[in-house]
């Protein structure tokens, strides 16, 4: 961070949160934004099943590859809610 606010003293940086609710996380997370002056962004409210990922769904790679989404992997964003992240940080920045 001292090495952001040398080049950068007006810098605006923003934490953002996680996906998946931990409580330790977001008590570091939060105090890390206040001690060094940042914004945090708390997502995991965007993690309902809605904005998940959705098994079976065939994901493409930028070198073209794909892979189809994994049960397990369900739980992660999906298009949705990577989109919801992208509104919580805009909405947060003010653009």
């Amino acid at each position: 961070m001292a090495d952001i606010r040398s080049k950068s003293p007006n810098a605006r940086v923003i934490i953002v949160g996680i996906w998946f609710y931990n409580q330790t996380v977001m008590n570091t997370l939060q105090s890390t934004a206040v001690k060094y002056g940042c914004q945090l962004v708390d997502i995991s409210t965007l993690n309902t099943s809605s904005n998940q990922a959705t098994a079976g769904t065939t994901v493409t790679y930028a070198d073209g590859t794909t892979y189809a989404i994994q049960a397990t992997w369900a739980f992660h964003p999906g298009d949705t809610g990577h989109q919801a992240i992208a509104d919580a940080v805009i909405n947060a920045i003010d653009m």
